[in-house]
């Protein structure tokens, strides 16, 4: 069973990180630098990133359906009247369902979510989860639990919490109990993490059991040592789920990865054979390569799969004559380094036919159509014809035609 590895999102790529073996223990100290570096911990770990909840906010929503699709289309015009700014520019996330067909949420501006995105990428970080790190502040029989970071409190109010700056803590956290009038809390839990002296339990003006500890580890070692996936809302769904990252950077190669998969199939398919029947492997990859087939080549006839697999493949490979076309595998091993400079390019069509491929792109501005232009015209085994443009959106359409000389 593999560990995990907490990562902590500082400032400037800045983190601290913390792994934790199979059995929740502490494995190792506590980790501080450039974010690549935590980097080199990540082999085998599920990975958790925690961010500033400061830039996170949690609130309840009303919402009698349980079906997740009808929740996700129906939190932003329930919170549209709630925001400041532009709904269309906030990213929600769902939690677990509270009492009396209330929701949790999490509110983060879609800018921040990419920021956060584009530094795991940077530094070659898949992450498993992406929480606010008030959601991992201990919150032990319905007691809320303030954690005093630095000069942050990190403060968990039973489902929910928030982040203020120490100095207003005695102004922030009675308002919050009134909020909660219905159910206030009868115990406060303080953990000091900033190595000095705790406020004073008058001073907070809430009217609770107030208890004092200290941690001995650090603030991560807290916040990791309580993390609990069923009640932490994980930022990263819709398009910043973990599948909708890893499918936005694979998608421009995922033609020649299908061919490369029913390569192998076909190669190795046999060795199964040792161990399951025979008739029950064959239907098995004959159908799988049904479905590939349909996905890869929605416009060809199938007849017979396996045949015209190969024959796709082989035109994808080039024949090996030198002077013959290249196949696509080779043109998009050449032209795959220019796309992947620009980091939000979408593919949106290819079609490869006689060493000339035609495709569709989007990209967010002109300006990156420019810089990809530029990269591609250097590449002078092949002929660009000049691209057509047209706007959607916020994103610019590119059609483009390349062929080899």
């Amino acid at each position: 069973m593999p560990g995990q590895l907490f990562i902590r999102l500082q400032g400037n790529g800045h983190a601290t990180w913390l792994e934790l073996d199979s059995n929740g223990q502490v494995s190792g100290i506590p980790g501080f630098g450039e974010l690549s570096e935590a980097a080199g911990y990540a082999g085998g770990n599920k990975v958790v990133v925690i961010v500033p909840g400061h830039d996170v906010t949690l609130a309840r929503v009303n919402m009698p359906t349980r079906s997740r699709q009808k929740i996700l289309q129906g939190i932003p015009f329930v919170m549209e009247d709630q925001v400041i700014e532009d709904i269309d520019h906030i990213h929600f996330a769902v939690g677990s369902r509270l009492a009396n067909n209330q929701i949790a949420i999490a509110m983060v501006s879609r800018k921040q979510m990419h920021t956060w995105s584009a530094m795991l990428d940077h530094a070659g970080i898949t992450a498993s989860a992406m929480v606010p790190d008030n959601m991992t502040v201990p919150a032990i029989n319905g007691n809320w639990c303030v954690l005093l970071d630095g000069d942050n409190a990190l403060v968990r109010t039973g489902e929910l919490g928030f982040v203020t700056e120490r100095e207003n803590l005695p102004l922030m956290l009675p308002r919050a109990v009134k909020e909660q009038e219905t159910n206030p809390p009868h115990a406060l839990d303080v953990i000091d993490c900033a190595k000095d002296e705790p406020p004073d339990a008058s001073m907070l003006g809430i009217d609770a059991d107030v208890s004092f500890r200290h941690c001995e580890q650090g603030a991560l070692s807290v916040l990791a040592r309580n993390y609990h996936n069923e009640s932490a809302i994980n930022l990263l769904q819709g398009e910043f789920s973990k599948a909708e990252q890893i499918g936005r950077k694979w998608k421009p190669w995922l033609p020649a990865i299908t061919m490369a998969g029913v390569f192998l199939i076909l190669q190795f398919g046999g060795m199964v054979t040792e161990y399951f029947s025979i008739a029950s492997q064959q239907h098995a990859i004959n159908g799988e390569i049904k479905q590939i087939f349909r996905k890869t080549f929605p416009n060809k006839r199938l007849r017979d799969a396996v045949k015209q697999m190969r024959i796709e493949l082989k035109a994808l490979q080039g024949s090996g004559n030198a002077k013959s076309k290249i196949g696509m595998l080779q043109m998009l091993s050449e032209l795959g380094p220019v796309f992947a400079k620009s980091s939000n390019i979408n593919l949106k069509r290819m079609h490869f036919k006689d060493g000339r491929i035609d495709l569709e792109l989007q990209l967010p501005n002109v300006k990156e159509v420019e810089q990809m232009m530029s990269g591609l015209k250097v590449l002078n085994q092949y002929v660009i014809d000049p691209p057509t443009l047209s706007n959607r959106g916020d994103m610019e359409n590119v059609r483009l035609k390349i062929q080899q000389k």
